[in-house]
């Protein structure tokens, strides 16, 4: 990392480097003397260091003396997930973890993982027999993710688990009796199909509830979130939800499509980070013209910022800056912002820049911006598309961008000059940097991201030379986070 500060007489810039790498450890012996290191360790020392690993690793250390035949047993965390983090594909069948569990000795369990793709000869009575072991085990935290071929239906036992403070699944949530989960804190639900009766009965029964995260979920139309404090949601197509209530949440995280989303009331908001969400860059055109889904975009987005005129942080992706730089362009209103750090993550191309000018404006006591230039693979609106939108609102293109902002490339300009590894690519870096020192006067600390370009351009010294000869008067911190 490169941390621009001022010097002491508050005048120059000066460079100063870092690295987010660690810094260079030498090995340590496991022995010491003849003495196993590891074995003299405490076993609440050696049971946390089991707990990050997969459960059939864990398994395998005993073999490794008679001291250690039965110490996994008692780790506190249960792993079983076919798709690990080490990048091995592992199969686990029925019999292996009811063998695991038979043997298993911990009084409670922290943390159980189950990620399967495998197909149980009776997945329904199997897993109900492990449901019965955890909720017994007073399990804290639970991550179920099945293949999409298993169907199954959480027993009713489940629903009163009142050790319960985090879970997290991937299958419907359909509960036929009363919610207590009286622990649970967070809660994921993730490809779920959802009512409006069973998520009440899932919040009314949740009295603890702090975060709740809905990932392409269907249903319901309306939440009513009175207790939670933090709101995170990935929102597709076919989901029905269009409007929020919730008068106590500070943070809301919404990656939304295309289709209207209204807050009712989220007064107490101090963080909010959303963006527009699409899979494909061709899915802006299907069933609905983009040129028509443009209109209530932009109508949509901007009644979301009026409610998040009081947050103090606020995140904008890609899709969103583009859809604000539309309504900039056709001369809409803003509204004003308290946001005192604002976070841009976005091209580094001109179909973002009016959205971006017009936030900087309306944000007078704006303190730190960050920006991060999002990576190639990203989708972000096509121009063409926004091309043709400006054309049928009786705009000319090339009029709207080169006005102002012809300094910067297109979308496919951007990207093409981090694959070429082109020394432009700092160039538009430099440009970005003095687009936004200019449009703010109350900055105190600017930070750029450099991870995907300073993948493909690696001399840095470049751009610190660039950067030294931007006017600064204002005096802003100016920080390269690579």
């Amino acid at each position: 990392m490169v941390d621009e500060t001022r010097d002491g007489d508050g005048g120059s810039i000066i460079a100063r480097h870092s690295s987010d790498s660690p810094p260079d450890t030498k090995p340590v012996d496991e022995t010491v003397e003849g003495v196993d290191i590891i074995s003299c360790m405490p076993h609440e020392i050696i049971h946390h260091i089991l707990s990050f690993i997969p459960t059939q690793y864990g398994i395998r250390t005993s073999a490794l003396s008679k001291a250690w035949r039965h110490v996994w047993c008692h780790t506190p965390c249960l792993d079983f997930d076919c798709f690990n983090k080490y990048g091995h594909w592992v199969k686990f069948k029925g019999r292996d973890i009811n063998q695991t569990l038979r043997s298993y000795r911990a009084p409670k369990i922290t943390r159980f993982n189950l990620s399967s793709c495998m197909h149980y000869r009776n997945p329904q009575s199997e897993m109900n027999s492990w449901m019965e072991f955890v909720v017994s085990r007073n399990v804290e935290k639970l991550y179920l993710v099945l293949d999409g071929s298993i169907h199954y239906r959480l027993p009713d036992f489940f629903y009163r688990s009142s050790s319960l403070e985090k879970l997290s699944v991937n299958f419907d949530m359909i509960p036929e009796c009363t919610v207590s989960w009286k622990s649970l804190r967070k809660l994921a639900l993730r490809s779920c199909n959802l009512n409006d009766e069973s998520i009440d009965n899932i919040l009314s029964g949740s009295p603890m509830l702090e975060t709740l995260r809905l990932i392409y979920c269907t249903g319901p139309q309306r939440l009513d979130l009175s207790k939670s404090r933090h709101m995170d949601i990935d929102r597709n197509d076919d989901q029905r939800l269009d409007e929020i209530v919730a008068p106590h949440i500070n943070y809301l995280k919404l990656k939304s499509s295309y289709k209207p989303l209204t807050l009712v009331d989220v007064s107490c908001l101090m963080e909010a980070n959303l963006d527009i969400f699409r899979r494909h860059s061709s899915s802006w055109q299907l069933n609905t013209p983009f040129r028509e889904k443009a209109d209530f975009l932009q109508t949509g987005v901007l009644k979301m910022l009026a409610k998040l005129q009081n947050a103090e942080r606020l995140s904008f992706g890609g899709s969103l800056l583009q859809i604000l730089s539309l309504a900039e362009l056709r001369g809409v209103s803003f509204p004003t912002f308290k946001v005192q750090t604002l976070t841009l993550k976005t091209r580094f191309a001109k179909s973002s820049v009016p959205g971006i000018t017009r936030l900087l404006h309306n944000s007078p006591g704006l303190k730190k911006l960050i920006a991060v230039p999002t990576h190639i693979d990203d989708i972000d609106i096509e121009d063409w598309y926004l091309d043709n939108y400006l054309e049928s609102q009786g705009l000319n293109p090339d009029q709207c961008w080169r006005s102002k902002y012809d300094v910067f490339p297109t979308s496919d300009e951007s990207d093409d000059m981090i694959v070429r590894n082109e020394e432009s690519s700092w160039e538009l870096v430099v440009s970005f940097v003095e687009m936004m020192l200019r449009n703010v006067t109350t900055l105190e600390m600017l930070v750029v991201g450099l991870k995907h370009i300073d993948r493909s351009f690696n001399d840095s010294n470049l751009l610190e030379d660039l950067l030294q000869m931007l006017p600064n008067n204002n005096y802003v911190s100016i920080v390269l986070k690579r």
